[in-house]
């Protein structure tokens, strides 16, 4: 459906949706500070203001810690910050617990991922024009966009990826028929033979949760937030402990965040209430000795979860399907269990190649620090839950008006 009496500025996004005729537009080309000019129907609209909505509302706090100008707060006294207990006995149960004692100042949470399901017609080509791509670009410079690859179906020598899971700035994902893994689903669409790099970025289950009926790639991404959601919470884990243990500003493991673009979103309720994650999972003795690594290497450590280091773990944690070619599964299949498979294996080598400067990490530092895991197997379990329940949803329905 065409725009219609709409004119609606993005907070962020350098863009401005208006409803006019092609002579006007064309005019419009010429005034100062405008770029470009994209005719588009008010579904795109709807999406790329979502995006700006949600990603301008959770991005912020993913930056550095600064004395200003960031929302951080402190542990309040008759709260205290949150820890894990075990229960009486040696293998007594882990629960979460609140130490009085304990004040981190924390900022109120990270954003780690923005889910969109939608895509568009089989028809349709890729434009890196469209106000859509243009707002996936924006919004991959600040937190991994998941896009559904789309459910065209797979053929033997054609690419039929949904043009808005083309560009190489998002996350595409791919269904599989069965949540070990399986076979590629036959309404999954996939790349072509010919160019590897032309499928999804990674493959799912692609069957929803609570809605077994539902099946695809837009069930396929929501598994794929979930894995980079608990990237984000280990890497903020780490970064936790790496400042603690070099006598740095400590700050806290913040909550982490997930933004949904969507239609018809069901109201989600966080189970577990937090002000902070707990600051465990993580063997401080190991961690230690890989940061001695570092240290006599010269290798600087960037302990932050960028974009770019949440894609390379998400991509290291997927399970590659020996039935599927690259242009079908991408990198592999990604799920709970090999997330949780990926982090228990989580060695030094992998802290060193995600966090620092891969060109100096030298094949001795790297070789030196395999040999070390960083995992508490059972808090990290244990932690797995705790971080999805904790996480904040920014969502945007765009079945609801734009003003």
């Amino acid at each position: 459906m065409p725009l219609v009496n709409l004119y609606v500025a993005s907070r962020s996004i350098p863009m401005v949706f208006v409803s006019t005729d092609s002579s006007r537009a064309a005019r419009a080309a010429h005034l100062p500070g405008v770029l470009g000019i994209s005719v588009t129907d008010e579904k795109t609209a709807r999406l790329v203001l979502g995006i700006d909505m949600v990603v301008s509302a959770g991005a912020p706090q993913n930056i550095e810690m600064t004395p200003n100008g960031i929302d951080i707060h402190k542990s309040e006294p008759q709260l205290g910050y949150p820890i894990l207990t075990r229960g009486p006995g040696a293998n007594g149960a882990l629960s979460i617990g609140m130490d009085s004692s304990a004040g981190f100042w924390t900022r109120r949470g990270v954003l780690c991922a923005l889910n969109v399901s939608w895509g568009v017609g089989e028809e349709e080509e890729y434009d890196p024009a469209q106000p859509f791509v243009l707002a996936t670009r924006w919004a991959a410079e600040r937190t991994p966009v998941v896009i559904a690859a789309g459910n065209w179906h797979h053929r033997e020598q054609t690419e039929t990826l949904s043009a808005w899971a083309e560009s190489p700035w998002v996350i595409s994902v791919g269904a599989t028929d069965r949540a070990d893994g399986g076979e590629l689903m036959d309404s999954s669409s996939a790349g072509s033979p010919s160019d590897p790099m032309s499928g999804p970025t990674v493959v799912a289950f692609g069957v929803a949760d609570l809605a077994p009926k539902h099946r695809g790639t837009s069930y396929a991404a929501p598994h794929v937030t979930r894995a980079l959601l608990r990237l984000g919470a280990w890497a903020l884990t780490l970064r936790h402990f790496t400042l603690a243990l070099a006598g740095g500003l400590v700050e806290g493991v913040p909550l982490v965040d997930i933004a949904i673009v969507d239609k018809d979103i069901d109201p989600v309720e966080r189970s577990i209430q937090l002000p902070a994650l707990p600051a465990a999972g993580v063997d401080r003795d190991a961690l230690s000795a890989v940061l001695r690594i570092a240290s006599e290497h010269r290798l600087a450590l960037e302990m932050w979860p960028t974009p770019a280091r949440l894609r390379q773990m998400l991509i290291a944690s997927a399970q590659p399907l020996a039935n599927l070619q690259q242009h079908q599964g991408g990198a592999g299949f990604v799920s709970d269990a090999t997330t949780l498979s990926y982090l228990q294996q989580f060695s030094g080598a992998d802290l060193l190649q995600v966090f620092a400067n891969p060109t100096r990490a030298s094949a001795q530092a790297l070789d030196q620090a395999s040999q070390v895991r960083l995992a508490v197997p059972e808090e990290l379990s244990f932690l797995m839950n705790v971080w999805k329940d904790s996480a904040r949803i920014w969502a945007v329905d765009i079945a609801t008006p734009l003003m």
